[in-house]
């Protein structure tokens, strides 16, 4: 059984897009790994200001003016990797416009699901 005109069609269509869809694949990847180190940086910060928090309760609690310092150190430490990770963060994904017959309608109106009566 031989495939069908329209598979065959398809197919070639699909060999024609394949190089501009791997270009695009290969800078989403590039994109996403930027992401990545920007959110481990964020998330470096988050869990210094976090320890910092913790031995300023100790230094409180323990009435111990070193572990307050120990804590600004913390904290001051936490802030220069925020900056870190504000300055070296990529611009947001800008989505490209589909054009092309694969891509949905796009509707802002309620759909009838929604129990949204038309008058």
């Amino acid at each position: 059984m031989e495939p069908r005109e329209a598979d065959l069609k398809k197919k070639e269509e699909y060999a024609k897009e394949m190089p501009e869809i791997q270009t695009n694949a290969k800078e989403l990847e590039k994109l996403s790994r930027e992401h990545l180190e920007t959110h481990e940086t964020f998330e470096g910060a988050a869990t210094l200001f976090h320890i910092a928090i913790a031995v300023v309760a100790i230094s409180v609690v323990a009435k111990r003016k070193e572990f307050w310092f120990i804590s600004m150190l913390g904290g001051v430490v936490g802030i220069v990797f925020f900056a870190k990770a504000l300055l070296h963060s990529p611009p947001p994904l800008k989505e490209k416009e589909e054009t092309s017959a694969h891509a949905a309608p796009v509707s802002n109106a309620p759909s009838p699901e929604h129990g949204v009566r038309s008058k």
